[in-house]
């Protein structure tokens, strides 16, 4: 864990970072203690029935100071969850929500670079959400290529959950994630909602965020090795179901976007061919999803082997 420097007072004041967890472990831990030396947290639970381990980590993380904890007692879906603590923030006061997976570690300084970046970009007051540059420790990948030479925002037509501080006001004029997907794919479909509002999202190039995005599994192709990020097979499902639901909603809208998303959902099905095909359930999950997100089905998916399993 990296040593994370106290933050402005003023953006103490501004921001509070809302986390969700399920089964959260030590790390989840380590990476919302390191959040509230920046800002203060609210931190909502979506674990049904947490074994002692967990509940362990919950009970600590409930004694933090600056930490707000709110358990659901069920799994409701991240987009849901989101809500719940992005509710709690605005009733407190906060003109900025920062929402984060259990998995993400910040960088020193990283609320204070973040809203650095909005002050430096000309047209600030159209921006609703300001995100960092994400590096994935596992594959040790950065989001971009040459981040070092890039300047220190550039706008983005979309941003990941983790990470990303949002206006509060937006919420109450646009609504908030629709809990409706469950999870996957609910950020990205806010910030084209955002967008066609006529906001414009921000990422600041110099501030980064370590992210856990899966799990890598490594093969070996022609000598060489090659990272494959992985997920369990329901996971699957809500990926193939959420990305047909986001071009029936946004297609005419930003066709350029959904294009160039189907080309990497064909380029992840093909890994999953050649690499994953004996995961029959892989396969599976992922034609339900596809047929599921043709007729428009929503809700969380409801099977014998994930009804218990079903992740934030």
């Amino acid at each position: 864990m990296a040593s994370v420097m106290l933050c402005d007072a003023h953006t103490r004041r501004e921001v509070c970072a809302v986390v969700v967890t399920y089964n959260p472990g030590t790390s989840t831990l380590e990476n919302v203690r390191a959040l509230t030396t920046q800002v203060p947290a609210i931190v909502v639970d979506n674990t049904p029935s947490p074994s002692c381990a967990k509940t362990g980590v919950l009970a600590a993380i409930e004694q933090m100071d600056s930490v707000q904890l709110i358990r659901n007692q069920q799994n409701l879906g991240i987009a849901a969850a989101l809500n719940r603590g992005i509710r709690e923030a605005i009733n407190s006061g906060y003109q900025w929500v920062a929402t984060f997976d259990q998995d993400s570690t910040i960088t020193p300084r990283f609320f204070d670079g973040l809203l650095n970046a909005l002050q430096s970009y000309p047209a600030r007051e159209r921006v609703a959400l300001v995100a960092p540059l994400m590096y994935y420790p596992e594959s040790k990948e950065m989001e971009v290529a040459n981040a070092d030479q890039l300047p220190e925002s550039s706008l983005v037509r979309t941003a990941m959950t983790s990470g990303s501080l949002i206006r509060t006001e937006v919420f109450a004029k646009h609504g908030f994630y629709d809990e409706a997907w469950f999870m996957d794919y609910v950020d990205y479909e806010y910030c084209l909602r955002l967008q066609q509002a006529g906001y414009q999202l921000l990422r600041a190039n110099h501030v980064l965020l370590h992210h856990q995005l899966g799990t890598v599994k490594t093969f070996r192709l022609f000598g060489s090795e090659l990272f494959i990020k992985t997920h369990d097979a329901w996971r699957h499902y809500y990926i193939a179901r959420n990305r047909l639901l986001m071009y029936r909603r946004y297609a005419l809208t930003f066709p350029g976007w959904c294009l160039y998303d189907f080309g990497s959902f064909f380029r992840e099905l093909g890994k999953v061919i050649a690499f994953e095909s004996a995961e029959l359930d892989i396969t599976l999950n992922i034609l339900k999803g596809i047929a599921h997100g043709l007729i428009g089905k929503t809700g969380p998916l409801v099977q014998p082997s994930v009804r218990n399993e079903v992740r934030h």
